[in-house]
């Protein structure tokens, strides 16, 4: 099976209501993915989440979207005081219990795979999680691998 990413997601219904702390037509596009393909470059508004903004804002001239890039603690946070917030590249499993109750999300946008990559000369023969066991794995600080802990 695999995993489904929906880029606008965790939609809360009175998203479109006028937030106290920006202007009446902007809106932040919450991305906690800081590094490609999702930001490539802040300072050039380059990255899918940029390239997202960029299209949603071409489509329609009521909002003003921009992304707004924090660390995913901060957006654990927000999500737990209950802050109004569009968060793209996420999934119901990621986004703990009771997911699809408490947040609105929209249908599945990018189906994502993930994928071993070795050196042609050491081979890695993958199976399952089993045929791992013995190698380094390295990951983006801040995320958490479940099937792996």
């Amino acid at each position: 099976m695999k995993p489904t990413i929906a880029l606008l997601t965790m939609i809360w219904p009175w998203l479109l209501w006028s937030q106290s702390s920006l202007a009446d037509n902007l809106r932040q596009l919450t991305v906690y993915q800081s590094a490609p393909p999702f930001v490539v470059d802040r300072g050039k508004k380059q990255g899918l989440a940029f390239d997202l903004a960029r299209y949603i804002n071409a489509q329609q001239d009521q909002y003003n979207f921009e992304v707004v890039v924090m660390p995913r603690k901060r957006v654990n946070h927000l999500l737990n005081v209950s802050e109004p917030m569009i968060l793209l590249f996420s999934s119901p499993r990621w986004e703990g219990e009771n997911a699809l109750k408490r947040y609105l999300w929209t249908a599945t946008i990018v189906a994502d795979n993930k994928y071993i990559i070795s050196a042609m000369s050491k081979k890695v023969e993958y199976q399952n999680l089993d045929s791992l066991v013995g190698y380094t794995f390295g990951k983006i600080r801040g995320y958490n691998y479940k099937s792996l802990h």
